[in-house]
């Protein structure tokens, strides 16, 4: 059975995704540029589009176009744990400024938090977060590196998870995660050029599938751009 025209470009288009045609964030071309592409009329390549924007590839902003948001579809356990993912489901798109990329020793705060020993080597990343280009969160991070392997600063891209998971082949299987209020520091204030306002800092201990903590990181998200919403099904 032959497939509708808007199925059969809506996969063409997420191949092209998929192989990297496009880098997360860049425009892809306009309704009328596909539609003499493929041939098609505005309202099938509307309905093609629209397939990719449900499953999450792209994101419309009107008066702007249509953008890249990603190259795949999310998994459940990154739906939960990664910020990329979180900025999409709101309709932005995410991106990143790295702030500093280090190899550290673990000093014994962050060897209690981490559950490792003192002086392990970790790497140390800091990076701010947008969403659309604005300032939503600081993040400082924590690997440990005899489970990560080598890093580079080059390498990390805007979501960790898709990184750790996709490029070192690491599973995740568990996160413990403390969520509290707190008032932005002026260093912080500063960073993401914001005033010092109340903010939520998220502080999380993620695991590999052998039930080590690798991984602690630090959100700290500005108060009036972020809040946090929870569904449990009982059933």
């Amino acid at each position: 059975m032959t497939k509708p025209l808007y199925i059969e470009i809506s996969e063409s288009l997420k191949h092209m995704i998929i192989t990297g045609q496009f880098s997360i964030g860049e425009k892809i071309p306009g309704d009328y540029e596909l539609m003499r592409k493929y041939t098609a009329s505005r309202h099938t390549i509307r309905k093609a589009i629209d397939i990719l924007v449900n499953e999450g590839y792209l994101i419309r902003k009107p008066g702007l176009g249509t953008f890249l948001c990603r190259r795949r579809k999310t998994d459940s356990f990154e739906e939960i744990v990664s910020l990329s993912s979180e900025i999409i489901a709101r309709g932005f798109i995410p991106s990143s400024k790295l702030l500093s990329f280090n190899e550290v020793p673990a000093t014994p705060v962050i060897a209690d938090k981490i559950g490792c020993k003192t002086g392990e080597p970790l790497y140390k990343i800091e990076r701010l977060r947008f969403a659309n280009e604005l300032p939503f969160a600081y993040e400082e991070t924590y690997l440990i590196k005899k489970y990560t392997g080598i890093i580079t600063p080059e390498e990390i891209p805007d979501s960790m998870y898709e990184y750790l998971t996709y490029k070192k082949n690491i599973i995740f299987t568990k996160i413990m995660q403390e969520i509290k209020p707190m008032m932005l520091e002026n260093e912080i204030a500063k960073l993401m050029d914001i005033p010092v306002m109340p903010v939520i800092k998220l502080e999380r201990n993620i695991f590999n599938s052998e039930n080590i903590n690798f991984f602690y990181l630090t959100f700290i998200f500005r108060g009036d751009m972020y809040s946090i919403k929870s569904e449990v099904n009982l059933q």
